[in-house]
């Protein structure tokens, strides 16, 4: 039986990085993603850099079939899994009416759906065994209302509150709980998402690369916090928030989130 770290969205952006991590510090892996191609270059070039073990898996999280057939994979290789990290995700930009039903609702599922089902998956038998770790990938934009990424904004804020919850009712059971909360940052997310224009340019050529925000997180989650808020002014953010009219957050948030011409 396989000691296997899962990383979902494992082949670029914060879940490649955060694989970098583990590797480094002796976990095998199993990556997971829709793209073989990105799947492979990433499992080639971390078993060339560690002496650990790589598994890649290209599936569709978004369906109930893709993620049965991951833990079948699982099963079938006798994997045991100490951890999950749930990174894949998307999002959507624009106004929420003139966005297309259909790619929301992809994103639910992804985003939300899919990191439910993994957790119903993996997690009875961490508890049964009395140890494991669960890692969500929340963000930032779980802490408030986002005009113009208003479905992705509250995917967000549904796994920061799953996150919390579930912490609390395994604080006996000798599993870990935590997410990562990390901002906007210069990975392929906002172009795919369609957001990249959402924002200022001169504020996007400044965005922090995705390495530089996970060693934070994998340095905090090292450290055992739940709940990792990676950059200091989305903490100061966060503390301010229970101090201003919620009218005045949601209209600083339109000026944010509003597309510049």
């Amino acid at each position: 039986m396989t000691n296997i770290t899962i990383i979902t969205g494992g082949s670029e952006g914060f879940g490649r990085e955060l694989a970098e991590h583990f590797a480094q510090d002796k976990h095998n892996l199993l990556l997971v993603a829709r793209r073989f191609d990105l799947l492979e270059n990433a499992k080639r070039e971390l078993e060339g850099k560690y002496d650990v073990k790589i598994f890649i898996f290209s599936t569709d999280l978004t369906t109930p079939e893709g993620r049965a057939a991951l833990k079948e994979y699982c099963d079938e290789n006798r994997f045991h899994i100490d951890i999950l990290v749930n990174n894949a995700g998307m999002g959507t930009g624009g106004a929420f009416h003139e966005i297309p039903s259909e790619k929301e609702t992809s994103m639910i599922r992804l985003n939300v759906e899919a990191v439910n089902d993994l957790i119903h998956l993996f997690l009875p038998k961490m508890i049964e065994e009395k140890q494991g770790v669960i890692m969500n990938a929340a963000s930032a934009a779980s802490f408030q209302p986002g005009p113009y990424m208003a479905a992705y904004y509250a995917c967000k804020a549904y796994i920061l509150s799953l996150t919390e919850a579930l912490i609390a009712e395994n604080k006996k059971t000798g599993v870990r709980i935590c997410c990562y909360c990390p901002g906007p940052c210069a990975t392929p997310f906002l172009k795919k998402a369609g957001t990249d224009t959402l924002f200022d340019p001169a504020r996007n050529s400044g965005m922090r690369p995705p390495k530089i925000i996970i060693d934070r997180v994998y340095k905090e989650f090292k450290r055992g916090k739940k709940i990792i808020i990676p950059e200091k002014k989305f903490a100061f953010l966060r503390f301010i928030q229970r101090f201003v009219p919620r009218s005045l957050l949601l209209a600083v948030m339109v000026k944010v989130n509003t597309v510049k011409k």
